[in-house]
């Protein structure tokens, strides 16, 4: 932060205005409608306070929250066991999927194998992302792979590529709702399972209430997303008062 901001809340501060911060770290792949959700809600209830989500691999995004430069790691779940100072909350677990383009040829044949996925072209994610190692366990019994000519970790790119070519690509059951007119998921169900869902945080952070409220609001959106999707249907919204 530099000194003119912290000269602003210095004088709203002797005026009886106090803005807290929260600073999250989404990984690639991250939940983030979820998170969405709740930090709506947050500011709903806590106005003043000031939120910075900052993007980027896991392994600089686990450094930066250890240091303290971030309060909460969200995204997959896949903190290292030697590492005995940060704790992981696991809020839901999605499921992979392989998708294509509503009309993709793929979808007019009736029962798949591994072989009639080789024979198309894929998007992967970057490297170090866990999804990518599943589509390699994916083909590793094969004997081949598949052409790839695009990696990205960013979903927006996934889905519009998918739309407009014959790719193949990996996305989460919450990744797709988005899309349900444009995308659909191939009858294949040999994927290796994903790991939760959640967020990490310092075993030494001492969340303030605007913060625990925070927590609060993102394990009430997981459950409801969770309850609605395990009843076949996903609410365009749910309900948004004040949890205490």
């Amino acid at each position: 932060m530099c000194e003119a901001e912290y000269g602003v809340e210095e004088v709203e501060a002797a005026r009886g205005i106090f803005t807290e911060r929260l600073t999250i770290g989404a990984i690639p792949f991250a939940g983030v409608s979820l998170l969405a959700l709740a930090l709506n809600d947050l500011l709903d209830a806590y106005p003043q306070t000031k939120v910075e989500i900052r993007d980027g691999r896991y392994e600089p995004m686990l450094a930066e929250l250890r240091s303290g430069k971030i309060d909460i790691l969200y995204g997959v779940l896949r903190c290292p066991p030697e590492i005995e100072d940060v704790t992981e909350v696991a809020l839901f677990r999605d499921h992979y999927r392989i998708v294509v383009r509503r009309d993709y040829p793929l979808t007019r044949r009736g029962q798949l194998d591994i072989k009639d996925l080789i024979e198309y072209d894929w998007i992967l994610p970057g490297i170090g992302n866990p999804r990518r190692r599943v589509i390699k366990l994916l083909f590793a019994d094969s004997g081949s792979h598949p052409r790839v000519a695009i990696e990205t970790s960013s979903i927006p790119a996934h889905k519009a590529i998918l739309v407009s070519s014959e790719r193949i690509t990996v996305l989460t059951k919450s990744e797709l709702k988005d899309s349900p007119d444009q995308l659909t998921t191939l009858p294949f169900e040999s994927l290796a399972p994903r790991r939760p869902e959640g967020y990490a945080m310092r075993k030494d952070w001492k969340p303030t209430l605007m913060q625990q409220r925070f927590l609060k609001m993102a394990k009430y959106h997981t459950e409801a997303w969770v309850a609605a999707a395990d009843h076949g249907s996903e609410p365009v919204s749910w309900p948004t008062k004040p949890i205490t």
